[in-house]
């Protein structure tokens, strides 16, 4: 079977100090933030998580010319998982002044179980994959005109498997950011 490998990129967290709290209430829509209702109705700053998990696999065949017969194997397969956090604090917290200070101090907390909870599930990623390919050992002889849907073939559940452990690290995340 081809060998897995996980890498990790953190980005580091892009301050936004230019949206007002009425244009962070908007976004407030679309984030996991618990929603506090009357006891909070000021959103003074908000965290915008951006995860993105992908792959790259190293395929090899070998074509035999004389009947148009392939055989296909995956090498390697490269799993990355980018996170990329932007903090929003209201644009009418000066910055330097306490409670902009308070407020990304916050919302820096929230971005740190984000990376705890990312870091957790890296091995469940690898996990999902070579669960995948564990019995990939070639494919073969196959019609050498099939070689790209076969290729297709195999990262399709590659895929799946990446998206259903995405899945349950948001729902995980979900539910860690409501505390």
């Amino acid at each position: 079977p081809p060998t897995v490998d996980v890498q990790f990129h953190n980005e580091p967290p892009q301050i936004d100090n230019s949206r007002s709290q009425a244009e962070m209430a908007q976004l407030k829509e679309h984030s996991s933030s618990p929603n506090y209702g009357a006891e909070f109705p000021i959103v003074a700053g908000l965290t915008d998580s951006h995860f993105e998990a992908g792959f790259r696999m190293e395929v090899t065949n070998a074509t035999y010319p004389g009947d148009n017969s392939a055989c296909l194997w995956a090498k390697t397969i490269n799993i990355t998982v980018t996170y990329t956090p932007t903090i929003y604090v209201s644009s009418s917290y000066r910055p330097g002044s306490c409670r902009y200070k308070l407020t990304e101090g916050h919302e820096i907390k929230h971005v740190g179980v984000d990376v705890i909870t990312l870091r957790e599930y890296l091995p469940r990623f690898r996990q999902a994959a070579e669960a995948v390919v564990a019995d990939w050992h070639g494919m073969g002889p196959i019609d050498g005109d099939l070689i790209k849907a076969n290729q297709e073939s195999m990262s399709k559940t590659i895929s799946e498997a990446l998206k259903d452990v995405s899945q349950k690290m948001q729902e995980t995340r979900r539910a860690r950011q409501q505390q």
